[in-house]
C-alpha cells in the first residue's frame, strides 16, 4: 500500500524541518508531494530515505536553495534522481488561474479601501 504526504506549510521557525528522520523512518513506502518550501523537510534526511526506498518518490515545486546551484555535485545528483521531480514554482499557472488570482487580489484591495477586513488575509487570524 502506498501513502501519500501532500505539504502545504508556511516555513517558520517552528516548521523548519519539521519532517525529518523521526518521519522519514517510518514512511515505508510514501510518496512525498511539497508545495510549501523546501526548508520544511530535512534534505539529508530525505536523501536517506529516498536511497532505502522509503520515501518512492519526492515531487516538489520548490528547491532548498533557490534557484538551484546546477555546478554543485550533490545538488545535480539530487535533481537527475528517477524518483525526484522538482519543477517550478509555477505548478498552479493556468490561464484561469491567472485571471482567478487577479481578480481576488482586485477584491481584496476594494475591501480594504471601503474599510473592511480582507477575507483571505495571510499574516492574521481573522
Amino acid at each position: 500500500m502506498c501513502k501519500l504526504i501532500s505539504i502545504h506549510i508556511p516555513f517558520t521557525s517552528e516548521t523548519n524541518k519539521i519532517i525529518g528522520k523521526e518521519l522519514l523512518n517510518i514512511a515505508n513506502g510514501t510518496i512525498i508531494v511539497n508545495t510549501s518550501r523546501a526548508l520544511v523537510i530535512d534534505q539529508i534526511d530525505l536523501e536517506k530515505a529516498l536511497n532505502s526506498k522509503k520515501v518512492l518518490f519526492y515531487g516538489a515545486d520548490v528547491f532548498w536553495e533557490e534557484p538551484p546551484d546546477f555546478n554543485n555535485p550533490s545538488v545535480s545528483q539530487f535533481l537527475n534522481r528517477e524518483n525526484v521531480v522538482i519543477t517550478p514554482h509555477m505548478g498552479w499557472y493556468s490561464e484561469e488561474s491567472e485571471k482567478e488570482v487577479r481578480r481576488k487580489a482586485a477584491e481584496e484591495i476594494i475591501r480594504v479601501i471601503k474599510g473592511e477586513k480582507p477575507i483571505h488575509w495571510v499574516n492574521r487570524i481573522t
